[in-house]
Parts: structure tokens; sequence; C-alpha cells
């Protein structure tokens, strides 16, 4: 005997909530499709941290290379600037001995002209003596 089942108008509510309202179904009993949206959405927003974690891993690693790099930059820019500095400082000493060796040749050679000097103003003073002291010998024999 088949029996013909009669729809109960329970169950035609049902239906047409389903129909107009597809989360109607979530308030039946074992809402089995709610858990799975909120499994979902869950995977979706720890996808989401765990893409942002790896990213600002990644981005963290990129700024520790790069920082390592800097380092390693200003410890070869020192390292030409001591250089440097230790070359400039070599030339330095030899420019103050070149400029001490020049100061003494020109004290000598100053030393040298003011003694040459003295010697022509104390010769001219001399004669410059003489002659006075021969007019003044003159007049007083006119």
């Amino acid at each position: 005997m088949t029996a013909a089942t009669p729809t109960s108008p329970a169950t035609s509510k049902e239906e047409e909530a389903m129909s107009t309202n597809p989360t109607a179904e979530s308030r039946r009993p074992g809402g089995w499709r709610d858990i799975a949206v909120i499994v979902a959405i869950s995977s979706v927003v720890i996808a989401i941290f765990s893409l942002a974690v790896m990213g600002f891993t990644s981005l963290d690693s990129k700024i520790d290379a790069q920082r390592v790099e800097i380092r390693q930059d200003n410890a070869e820019l020192r390292r030409v600037i001591d250089a440097q500095s230790a070359e400039f400082s070599k030339d330095n000493a030899e420019l103050r001995r070149v400029i001490d060796a020049q100061s003494a040749e020109f004290s000598k050679a100053n030393d040298a002209q003011n003694a040459e000097l003295r010697k022509i103003v104390t010769d001219t003073g001399d004669k410059f003596e003489r002659l006075y002291n021969a007019l003044l010998t003159e007049r007083k024999g006119d």
C-alpha cells in the first residue's frame, strides 16, 4: 500500500521560509550550515592573520638584513675614513717639516741680509763720521 504523504501546513511554511530566507534553515535543529559558515569565516580570518604575520616576519627579516648591510657599510666607511685620516696626518706632518725647513732657510737668509744691512749702515756711519770730522778740521783750519 502506498500512501501518499500529505503535506502538512507546517512543512509548507518551512519550505516557504527557506525559499525566501536562506538563513531560516540554520534555525532548524541541527543547523550544520551555521557551523560550516563559522568554520569557513574563522578559517579565512586565520588565513588573513597568518598572511599578515608572515608578511611582518618577512619584513622584519628584510629590515634585519638591511641593518646588517648598513653596519657593514658603516664599518667599511670608517676604515676608509681612518685610512684617509692617517694619510692626511702623514701629509700634514710632511708639510710641517717642509714649512719648518723653509722657515729656517728664510730666517738664515733674513739674518744674513740684516747683518749685511748692519754692516752697510755701520760703514756709512763711519764714513759720515770721518767726513764730518774732516769738514770740522777743515773749518777750524781756515
